[in-house]
């Protein structure tokens, strides 16, 4: 008797299923075996995503900051040495479906990113220790000579596209509206802000820290 198509894909749908659960699986225990303190990774869970600079060592923590972030795969927008400011442009990440990207800092976030179009920028700004916002404006932090204070901050955009309409039985049907005012400012796409990436702020901070001996802001 012919085997029932029903049948053969019922079973075809079990074995997709099982296989993703494994490789999330497999995914997890890897990323739980890289944060392992045994391995010698560093513990970041709740520490400040800031660092302190001693007298004259602003040139090399500065210089540390900008390497760090080309390591995790930024592309650098701002470098001013001067007002103490580093940003990126926003890198684009798939999560799951692009391993190697580091920015991730757990398999909840690797899963989210996979689920929508996710952009992070990352800001890592100096200032003179103990200055009020703003007072440090104007003045060139590589002539300052007490300690000075280093933090970092991680911006999560999700992407979106004007005009799309999702079909619900087949996304490959979905369609495209266009607006001519946003074609001409060149808006395809647009991104909005979701949240702060504290984990990933703080495993960078963390990396200047270790790689340079500097201590925590107020440590």
């Amino acid at each position: 008797m012919p085997e029932c198509g029903c049948g053969y894909a019922a079973r075809m749908k079990t074995s997709l299923m099982i296989a993703m659960v494994g490789a999330a699986a497999a995914l997890a225990g890897g990323c739980a075996h890289q944060a392992s303190p045994a391995d010698g990774a560093p513990s970041v869970a709740g520490a400040p995503a800031t660092f302190r600079l001693n007298a004259g060592e602003y040139a090399r923590a500065f210089d540390r900051a900008r390497n760090e972030l080309r390591e995790f795969g930024f592309i650098l927008d701002r470098v001013d040495a001067q007002a103490g400011v580093i940003t990126t442009l926003p890198k684009g990440t798939g999560g799951l479906a692009t391993p190697w990207d580091q920015e991730q800092s757990g398999l909840d976030d690797r899963a989210e990113d996979a689920a929508h179009r996710h952009r992070r920028i990352v800001r890592i700004e100096f200032a003179p220790a103990g200055a009020a916002p703003g007072e440090a404006e104007g003045r060139d932090l590589r002539a300052e000579t007490g300690p000075i204070e280093g933090q970092v901050s991680a911006t999560v955009y999700r992407v979106h596209q004007p005009g799309w309409r999702v079909n619900t039985q087949a996304i490959l049907n979905s369609t495209y509206t266009r607006d001519p005012q946003l074609d001409e400012r060149g808006m395809t796409t647009y991104g909005v802000a979701v949240r702060q990436d504290d984990a990933l702020a703080r495993r960078i901070a963390e990396r200047v820290r270790e790689r340079t001996g500097y201590q925590r802001a107020g440590g």
